[in-house]
């Protein structure tokens, strides 16, 4: 993969990780919130038995964790993305370092809540987020 293609992966991936903060954002309005529901339920097997109670607590870290997917779409975009374009090893190698330590607390949580279809959501997303980065890790010059 060139650093051009990485490049190109990584700002699609944070335009798609723009797309997913918005839609779960709107956990918090209710007309509006149908696109969160989905998301969730997708998270959350099996699909189609619905959410529990849609509650303050739910829009509530809906609403934090869709800033925190935005914001990881902002780091994405403005700095993973120039950096790969550049082959600038060392903020390739702190935005990898970032994206694991995200991968092991998230995992983690997920299973001591039960949760392992999250698990498995959270190991199709490791996958996506860091292959550009580590093929232009091997591109990049030393």
């Amino acid at each position: 993969m060139t650093k051009r293609l990485s490049a190109n992966l990584t700002k699609a991936i944070a335009c798609l990780l723009f797309v997913i903060s918005f839609l779960w954002g709107l956990a918090a309005f209710p007309p509006f919130d149908l696109a969160a529901r989905i998301y969730l339920d997708l998270l959350h097997w099996p699909v189609g038995d619905g959410l529990p109670q849609w509650n303050q607590e739910t829009i509530w870290l809906s609403s934090i964790g869709a800033g925190l997917v935005c914001a990881l779409a902002v780091f994405y975009l403005l700095i993973v993305t120039p950096a790969v374009r550049k082959g600038d090893r060392q903020t390739i190698k702190a935005a990898l370092i970032a994206v694991i330590a995200w991968f092991v607390v998230d995992s983690i949580g997920s299973y001591a809540a039960g949760i392992l279809s999250n698990v498995g959501f959270n190991i199709i997303t490791l996958t996506l987020l860091i292959t550009p980065l580590l093929m232009a890790l091997a591109k990049a010059e030393e």
